[in-house]
């Protein structure tokens, strides 16, 4: 899913994207090393706009990483899936989402999974009456808050997420 912006908050890309062409994003952003990712994720390293969000996501990745997941949390303490993605988006890109996954779910629009950028919202069902949401990096991969990992990076190719 992608969080449309006003005209104010968008690059110029000849596109209306989200956060992916943002210029809140921060410009002076260290790039983590491939070999500091976890779980071997090997990520192309993208050119633009698109590079700056994709290197502030890892930055958040590094600063959050290992901090447990405790449902209704939204602390380092503990996080749940929704309040990871709504600090990481308010804090990264002063983009500001509901609370719930239920209702990140309901703003932006759909994209086809093909055209998925850094920055974009990935919606997972968990259950019957459950949900999980992450944040888009790159190369199949998206950071989120994981019930048995606490904030990690994961593969969407891998067999739970690919369900």
């Amino acid at each position: 899913m992608r969080l449309g912006r006003t005209c104010a908050q968008v690059c110029a890309v000849g596109l209306l994207v989200a956060v992916s062409a943002c210029s809140t994003v921060p410009s002076s952003i260290s790039r983590l090393p491939p070999s500091d990712l976890p779980k071997g994720a090997r990520i192309q390293t993208l050119e633009g706009p698109l590079a700056e969000v994709q290197q502030s996501l890892l930055a958040q990745l590094r600063d959050w990483q290992g901090t447990p997941y405790r449902l209704g949390g939204t602390s380092r303490q503990g996080i749940d899936c929704s309040a990871f993605v709504q600090t990481t988006l308010s804090g990264l890109f002063k983009v500001s989402v509901p609370r719930s996954t239920d209702q990140q779910s309901r703003v932006g629009f759909e994209v086809e999974p093909q055209y998925v950028l850094p920055g974009d919202l990935v919606f997972f069902r968990t259950g019957r009456q459950s949900s999980h949401v992450g944040v888009y990096v790159g190369s199949r991969w998206f950071l989120h808050a994981s019930t048995s990992e606490g904030v990690t990076l994961n593969s969407l190719d891998e067999p739970y997420w690919r369900r």
